[in-house]
């Protein structure tokens, strides 16, 4: 029991302090949980930022991952990229889609997901800087 104890004790301090999870639960509506894929938030312009987006269902053992990018000062969000991966992690579909820029609805899903990428950049924003060559 004491090793167990020692090893997690090691674990823990082997990892940076404060290091956030590389996906983070920021929604969830009905039966599908969207997570952040928080390795990939970069600002590809000022205010813009990239980021990938995983859609999982309860229901389902296949799931999305989408590349969208979200304007902040104009409230807008473009999609890039969707890809349906099965249960075991592999590409079933993908798509490229370059939406158009289209704005985001008060208290909708997409404006609280806004927030929540806000959120990480304002307190991860040296990683993000890094990630994005700033």
């Amino acid at each position: 029991m004491r090793i167990i104890i020692c090893l997690l004790l090691l674990l823990s301090l082997a990892l940076p302090v404060g290091a956030e999870p590389r996906n983070i639960l920021i929604d969830t509506v009905d039966s599908t949980s969207v997570y952040l894929d928080t390795q990939t938030v970069k600002i590809v312009q000022p205010k813009i930022f990239d980021v990938w987006i995983e859609l999982r269902n309860s229901n389902e053992s296949d799931y999305d991952v989408l590349h969208w990018q979200f304007d902040f000062d104009n409230k807008k969000v473009k999609q890039l990229f969707t890809a349906v991966y099965d249960s075991n992690g592999h590409i079933k579909s993908s798509t490229s889609v370059d939406k158009p820029w289209q704005d985001i609805i008060p208290n909708s899903n997409a404006e609280h997901w806004l927030r929540q990428v806000m959120d990480f950049v304002v307190k991860n924003q040296d990683e993000v800087f890094k990630r994005s060559g700033l």
